[in-house]
């Protein structure tokens, strides 16, 4: 008799997010990540938007280093809005 074992794949998202003028946050994209096998490494890419710099210091769930058994793992990136300043003179 011969047994297979057939290993689990697992799926995990990627938010990103951007600040608003008033501080909130909009999820811009989502990105899937499907048929990761258990104990694969877990990576993302940042995504550029004009205007906005990604602040790694708010990001969720980014330690992460293997999926988790559950399947519900969602990685939350966060893009700040960029100022500038400027002086008017006249």
């Amino acid at each position: 008799m011969k047994l297979y074992y057939v290993r689990n794949n697992y799926e995990y998202k990627v938010e990103h997010y951007t600040e608003n003028l008033d501080g909130s946050w909009k999820l811009q994209d989502t990105d899937s990540y499907t048929n990761v096998e258990y104990n694969d490494d877990i990576s993302y890419e940042v995504n550029s938007y004009t205007g906005f710099t990604h602040n790694s210091e708010l990001n969720e769930n980014t330690n992460v280093t293997n999926q988790p058994a559950n399947n519900d793992l969602v990685i939350e990136l966060y893009y700040v809005r960029n100022t500038y300043n400027y002086v008017v003179e006249h």
